[in-house]
């Protein structure tokens, strides 16, 4: 494929959280007091940059 490699990696959107286990927060079964008004929350930049930084490192040959 025109010298290029290809690499398959699982990323898990998930930080620190069993997967395999029912979480509440996943099913609408937790009550939150509101602090947010409804409107999205963006994660820390900072984080979004070091998964970018690590599925970079993990492609490379």
């Amino acid at each position: 494929m025109l010298g290029r490699h290809i690499t398959a990696i699982k990323v898990k959107p998930y930080l620190n959280i069993d997967a395999s286990v029912p979480h509440g927060t996943w099913n609408g079964r937790v009550y939150r007091p509101g602090n947010f008004l409804s409107k999205t929350v963006q994660i820390i930049p900072h984080f979004t940059y070091v998964i970018q930084d690590w599925v970079k490192h993990v492609s490379l040959p």
